[in-house]
């Protein structure tokens, strides 16, 4: 567990917590206290969708993207199909495609390895996309609308 910075992290992200999905609704940050557990650490307000739960950025996990977290958040998947504009680099590296539909001319295309061990954001250079926190941030950065499960 343990492997987030507080700075990739907002309100609204999910992650793992104790072997659930959570979502973030609280960050509070370290401050002196007289109990050693949750001194000088980041606690997380985390909601489980019936209550909510206090835990230390510590004790959760990233949830790493895949096809279901694909299709939760209503992504197309598209099967990468020779030729195309894209096929050179595409079909060397084995990438398919996720695409959020948003409207009239307007969609997110990720070029996603065939075992997502690789996603990134189309027409752009970014770091790899490997968690749905990771996903959720940037749809949010580039709409300013949250991604709908």
């Amino acid at each position: 567990m343990g492997d987030l910075n507080i700075e990739e992290l907002r309100i609204g992200n999910y992650v793992m917590y104790n072997g659930i999905v959570v979502s973030v609704y609280g960050i509070i940050p370290p401050s002196p206290n007289a109990d050693d557990y949750w001194n000088d650490v980041w606690i997380l307000e985390l909601f489980d969708g019936a209550s909510t739960i206090t835990a230390r950025l510590e004790d959760i996990s990233p949830i790493d993207f895949d096809m279901e977290w694909l299709k939760r958040f209503s992504f197309d998947f598209a099967k990468f199909i020779p030729p195309s504009q894209h096929c050179g680099v595409d079909m060397l590296y084995g990438y398919d495609y996720g695409i959020l539909r948003l409207g009239q001319k307007s969609d997110i295309i990720l070029r996603i390895k065939d075992d997502f061990s690789k996603v990134k954001l189309e027409g752009f250079h970014v770091s790899d996309l490997k968690h749905v926190h990771d996903i959720q941030n940037l749809v949010y950065s580039l709409t300013k609308k949250e991604v709908k499960l």
